[in-house]
């Protein structure tokens, strides 16, 4: 009878473990796709995004097959896709860790936190690609909430909001690629305590340089932040006299003048920036006599 006993039990045990072994889930090669919650939720990690993981079944997919199934959207009915319906890419390329997509109107249609939340689960999730390190969106146009050739790292989002403890800003920042001297962006949390500061904070980063090797700063070394004050959508910004060092040539102020009012319009209420400059009544080579707002042709 004993041994009968000794012989449920051990049948009972391995019972259990195949059950456990039916239901566990053996993925081939696991991403997670992330999405937005249909129901929006704060102060817990993710925020107002989370993630399905999906087995790829193959460690040779290529990267458009990933998007295609990615822009499909997701199957768990607790998620919802951030993408207008018809998202595609319609080029992409890798070097050196930067994975350059090309998105067509679709996803251009985005503006405002809609677009920055759609970036974000684009870079969350193909950051997991071990061959992508930064992410650049391109977009046909070209004056949008992210301008052409923005780059986004995993690091670039704040997945938990802490706004009332620990407000931050994700600062986008103007500087110019080493190479072609265009105006190229860079992603920034800025810690603040009331909105009204972030313009100075904004510019005090701005003025610190960039981070990403590949860039460089048009504004001159030593540059200092006089004074911004933010008035009917007008910031006033007065910079030290180091700036005027950038005013030797037509493209080179323009550069720096359009860095840093590239940057500040990008802040809430910011519609344009009058520049002003220590020791001086008007640049050279480029004139700031007049409020500056942001066009186009900046950017080409």
């Amino acid at each position: 009878m004993k041994s009968r006993k000794c012989f449920l039990a051990l049948l009972l045990c391995l019972l259990l473990l195949a059950g456990c072994t039916i239901t566990q889930t053996q993925y081939v090669n696991p991403i997670r796709f992330y999405y937005n919650r249909a129901e929006v939720a704060y102060n817990q990690p993710g925020g107002t995004l989370a993630y399905e993981t999906r087995d790829l079944m193959s460690r040779q997919v290529g990267i458009d097959e990933i998007l295609a199934l990615y822009f499909a959207g997701p199957q768990d009915e607790t998620l919802v896709s951030p993408f207008p319906g018809g998202t595609a890419c319609t080029a992409l390329s890798m070097q050196d860790g930067v994975l350059t997509l090309t998105l067509n109107d679709a996803y251009a249609q985005l503006t405002g936190a809609a677009r920055t939340t759609a970036a974000a689960c684009l870079t969350l999730t193909l950051t997991q690609i071990r061959t992508v390190e930064e992410v650049c969106l391109e977009t046909p146009d070209a004056v949008s909430a992210e301008r052409r050739q923005a780059r986004y790292r995993a690091s670039d989002f704040i997945l938990r909001d802490a706004s009332v403890t620990n407000p931050e800003w994700t600062a986008t920042l103007y500087f110019c690629a080493a190479q072609s001297r265009q105006l190229r962006t860079e992603k920034r949390a800025v810690a603040y305590r009331e909105q009204s500061e972030l313009p100075q904070l904004v510019l005090e980063q701005l003025l610190d340089g960039p981070t990403l090797q590949d860039l460089d700063t048009p504004i001159p070394r030593g540059t200092r932040c006089v004074d911004v004050t933010l008035t009917d959508g007008v910031c006033s910004v007065v910079l030290s006299e180091e700036f005027t060092a950038c005013d030797t040539d037509e493209a080179s102020a323009a550069l720096a003048v359009h860095a840093v009012a590239a940057t500040l319009c990008e802040l809430p209420d910011v519609q344009s920036v009058r520049l002003s400059v220590i020791g001086v009544q008007d640049l050279t080579y480029f004139s700031i006599a007049e409020p500056l707002t942001l066009t186009e042709d900046w950017f080409t």
